[in-house]
């Protein structure tokens, strides 16, 4: 069980550097250890403004930097299904592109 969460928490880990190499509204700081971390957005929208209109526009949750007094973060979790966080992150460029951020 140990080694399967590890191997899904690592791929999620490489999975987001390599979409934040073609991001640059986003930027991160992904932990060696652990399991979350803050994505940070570049540009001005409320952090939980942009995570209640991202979920209601598309689905995508995240939690609010704000309720870590980290405003311009989103908390992102990299426990979950790999596929999941990929198309997550893709529909999370979509959505920006869409809103002109």
């Amino acid at each position: 069980i140990i080694e399967r969460s590890q191997s899904i928490v690592n791929e999620n880990k490489d999975n987001l550097r390599s979409y934040l190499k073609n991001e640059p509204r986003l930027s991160c700081v992904i932990p060696e250890d652990g399991t979350v971390a803050f994505l940070h957005y570049h540009f001005d929208l409320p952090s939980i403004e942009l995570a209640e209109t991202l979920q209601k526009e598309t689905g995508i949750f995240f939690v609010p930097g704000a309720c870590f007094n980290a405003e311009y973060h989103l908390r992102i979790g990299f426990t979950r299904d790999p596929s999941m966080m990929k198309e997550g992150l893709q529909l999370f460029s979509q959505w920006m592109d869409e809103h002109h951020y």
